[in-house]
């Protein structure tokens, strides 16, 4: 009897075990973030996923709820095995763990700053945001959430709970809050430093940027006070496109993208419905680079366009489609999205504890303040006062230019000067430069540039060094590049001409077909040996020689609006620096400070023609981040043209403002400022299509005070600088820095997990081979037991009948197992299928998300 009893209780074990990963249950998939930081406060987010199924066999009520306890401590939280002599588990959000095998959290409860319980409900997409209040500036905080069950009522505190937990719990993140504005910011720290990102497609690429910024400069790494680390990243900035939320048809198409990533977008069409946007945010906040560097250091994030439809304004988008239903609705799902997913302090105050908050009412700048150093100052651009970007006269620039040009009997750019053609383009531009600069066309509004006015007057008054606004566009002199200007200066400078010319004057003249004595068939090649539409290049000679403005989306497209807004910052600022996005490539300059170089020609029309006609007036620096992943305008548009002569053709455009363009290659802006100087790396991914990249330089800078006697003297300076040096740590660490044991002293990583003690190999090991074991090892007793029986019976000739016994308890073990790991979810997409369902165990080994893995 002794066997029966043994395997009788093996079963029980495992079908007990199968029983609880079966219950229906909240998993952390997610990730965590934090935002908005105040002096004493922050916002923290997390997102429950209803996952596993109950013993009916049923999915989750689509209305389940879970309590979640919230802490926020002065130490990391700490993990360790149940058993001290088992094999450790490395234990992550991302895996079914069996909530036996650890115990988690603070043992120590005076560690515990703050902490609560929160709902996470199907209102709100299961999401979780807290605004933490009472806490001090310059202490690094750490916070992590668990889902505890409060039925019953006995237990309705955070208290009430163990300190150590079993139960299912996020990642850890981590935060440090700036002083209150004006107060000395600890010198000990180093600098402020923030990261600046703008526009992340993921059908383009992977999101390297997002991995290199928390692998170099974030990460909760190191248990020791930031004041001992300059190089902590304290804050980051996501200056709008956060996704973008066309289909699978285009931008990108099948053929331009990323094959699996292509696959994999969800929704598969173009969001338009408050689900459409959740689904999306579900799918990006899949991204591991992207849950690391929210873990890593709060955001201050600010929509854009995409986030809602391409190109809107107040009334409408240009992307909007009648049959797609009211815009008004539209943006308000948008935006009720955005909120949810993201951790920012909603206006009013909610948070998501008002399910009323399908407002029409879109304010949402603010300031952070960074003690005496820095004061951010963020505005919205697109659906506070924006008016119709869209109706300009000549509608698509290229496109007409394109086609007046094929029009006319002189089509070859040696016939332009004094020919009707010439005439013709000189009109267009007049045209062009007068509707852009009509008084009533605005971007932020009167309210908004009042409140900015009073944000940098206070702020300055209180004796902070910089006042930096952020917003999505640049500003700054943004003229069509002068690519012939641009082949001479390359030539002049002896730089390596295309393949197959002998110069860059005569490549360029090649493309043209500068004399209109090419035969009709003939082909040109330009870079990478792309064949060359003629019509195109001469489009983009004549956009730069005649100088016409593209671009009626940004500030350019709004001069009067855009000279509203340097009037509230430069005269009112100690130091006024501009960072932005939008254009897809990077860009340093400044902006005179007399406003009379305002207007739609900026200060070429000044007169300010070279560098150093600006000494001793620059009013504002600013820095445009490069896009994270989709390509910018001119790399898609003319792909043939070679990166050098656009980048030198902007700068031959923009003479006298313009110090820095770098089309082609995607990445962020690594920003510093302390009481002396503004520094901009621009930290550069340049492959996005690959899973692997390598972090290069693309440039860096330093902004200083031109005068001995303090602030408001000779204007700012700005200069190149070499490279500095990137964090080793930029270049190594584990293959998923998430699963690293920092509670024992290791390096990198979130996330908590058992001490290793030298015997983990790094993977993730969930209850799936608990089950598998116990499973199998309970059959084979019974297998056994049954086979000695029919033994001592005189059946063992019978193998069917001890075949068919046993076939039946493998049958049972089988469909226990497929149960098990077919963890059931509510978000009903593919990729999610693939973050929350089958097979999670080597998803976390080969580090896959959402139907991709990550880029290392």
């Amino acid at each position: 009897m002794i066997a029966p009893l043994a395997t009788i209780a093996l079963l029980a074990t495992a079908f007990a075990s199968g029983a609880r990963a079966e219950a229906v249950h909240g998993a952390f998939v997610h990730g965590v973030a934090s935002g908005d930081p105040t002096h004493d406060s922050v916002v923290i987010w997390t997102r429950v996923t209803p996952t596993g199924r109950d013993p009916g066999e049923t999915d989750p009520d689509p209305n389940v709820s879970f309590d979640v306890r919230w802490r926020v401590a002065t130490t990391p939280p700490t993990s360790a095995a149940v058993d001290p002599d088992a094999r450790p588990v490395v234990e992550g959000s991302r895996v079914p763990m069996a909530p036996g095998s650890t115990v988690f959290g603070w043992s120590d409860s005076s560690k515990v700053a703050r902490a609560g319980i929160a709902t996470a409900r199907a209102e709100r997409d299961w999401t979780v945001k807290v605004d933490v209040t009472g806490l001090s500036h310059g202490v690094r905080y750490w916070y992590a959430f668990d889902v505890v069950d409060t039925r019953g009522g006995s237990k309705t505190k955070p208290s009430d709970f163990p300190p150590m937990t079993r139960e299912r719990r996020s990642e850890t993140g981590t935060f440090e809050l700036p002083p209150p504005k004006g107060v000395a910011y600890p010198r000990d720290h180093g600098p402020v430093r923030a990261a600046v990102f703008s526009c992340a497609n993921w059908g383009w690429g992977y999101f390297h940027a997002y991995d290199a910024a928390a692998r170099g400069w974030g990460g909760v790494d190191e248990l020791n006070s930031i004041a001992e680390d300059s190089r902590r990243l304290h804050v980051w900035f996501h200056l709008g496109d956060y996704y973008y939320e066309y289909g699978q048809t285009h931008y990108p198409n099948a053929d331009e993208s990323v094959p699996e990533r292509w696959r994999s977008l969800d929704p598969s069409t173009e969001t338009v419905t408050l689900d459409d946007y959740r689904r999306r945010h579900r799918l990006y906040r899949s991204d591991p680079g992207l849950q690391r560097l929210h873990a890593s250091a709060p955001v201050v994030a600010m929509w854009d366009d995409h986030e809602i439809a391409n190109n809107p304004w107040m009334n409408g988008a240009e992307d909007h489609q009648a049959w797609e239903g009211d815009f008004k609705t539209r943006a308000r799902a948008a935006i009720r999205a955005y909120h949810e997913w993201l951790p920012t302090r909603e206006p009013g105050g909610s948070n998501g504890e008002d399910d009323s908050s399908d407002s029409d009412s879109y304010y949402y700048n603010r300031t952070v303040h960074f003690g005496d150093v820095a004061s951010f100052h963020v505005l919205e651009t697109r659906l506070t006062a924006r008016t119709d970007p869209n109706a300009n006269p000549s509608g698509n620039v290229w496109a007409n230019l394109t086609a007046e040009i094929a029009a006319s009997d002189t089509k070859a750019p040696a016939s332009w000067p004094g020919s009707a053609l010439e005439r013709r383009i000189r009109d267009v531009k007049t045209g062009l430069d007068a509707y852009r600069s009509e008084e009533n066309e605005q971007m932020a509004g009167p309210a908004q540039l009042a409140w900015l006015v009073d944000e940098v007057t206070s702020s300055a008054a209180s004796g902070v060094a910089w006042q930096i606004v952020a917003q999505a566009s640049p500003v700054m002199d943004m003229m069509s590049p002068d690519v012939e200007k641009a082949a001479d200066a390359l030539d002049g400078d002896g730089a390596p001409p295309p393949t197959g010319h002998e110069s860059w004057r005569a490549a360029l003249e090649a493309w043209t077909d500068w004399t209109g004595t090419a035969p009709p068939n003939a082909e040109s090649f330009g870079d990478g040996g792309r064949a060359v539409p003629v019509s195109a290049a001469r489009a983009l000679l004549a956009a730069g020689r005649y100088r016409l403005n593209w671009n009626f989306d940004d500030w350019h497209g709004y001069v009067a609006e855009r000279k509203r807004l340097l009037k509230a910052l430069v005269p009112n600022a100690n130091r006024a620096v501009i960072i932005g996005g939008d254009s897809h490539d990077s860009w340093a300059g400044v902006i005179a400070a007399d406003e009379t170089h305002w207007g739609a020609e900026g200060s070429w029309a000044a007169g300010a023609r070279d560098p150093s006609s600006l000494v001793n007036s620059v009013g504002a620096v600013e820095f445009d981040a490069p896009s994270v992943s989709p390509p910018g305008a001119f790399e898609q548009s003319f792909a043939w043209c070679p990166s050098e002569l656009i980048d030198r053709g902007h700068l031959e455009a923009n003479p006298g403002t313009l110090r820095h363009a770098q089309t082609g290659r995607r990445g962020f802006v690594m920003i510093t400022a302390d009481a002396d100087a503004f520094t901009a790396d621009f930290v550069l991914t340049p492959t996005v299509r690959s899973r692997g990249y390598s972090p290069t330089c693309g440039g860096s800078f330093v902004v200083t005070e031109n005068s001995a006697d303090g602030l408001n003297g000779g204007g700012l300076v700005l200069t190149e600088r070499a490279c500095p040096q990137f964090p080793s740590k930029l270049f190594t660490g584990p293959a998923d820095p998430r699963f690293v044991d920092w509670s024992a002293g290791a390096a990198a990583g979130l996330g908590s997990a058992a001490a290793t003690d030298g015997r983990d190999d790094g993977r993730i090991k969930t209850m799936d081979e608990t089950w598998i074991f116990g499973v199998f090892l309970g059959a084979f007793f019974v297998v056994g037991f049954a086979a000695g029986l029919t033994w001592r019976q005189g059946a063992c000739g019978d193998v069917n009948a001890r075949g068919g016994s046993g076939g039946g308890d493998r049958g049972t073990a089988g469909r226990g197992r497929r149960g098990q790991r077919n963890y059931h979810s509510l978000d009903d997409s593919a990729a999610r299928d693939a973050a929350d369902g089958d097979d999670r165990q080597s998803e976390i080994e080969m580090g896959s998300v959402g139907g991709t893995r990550p880029s290392r």
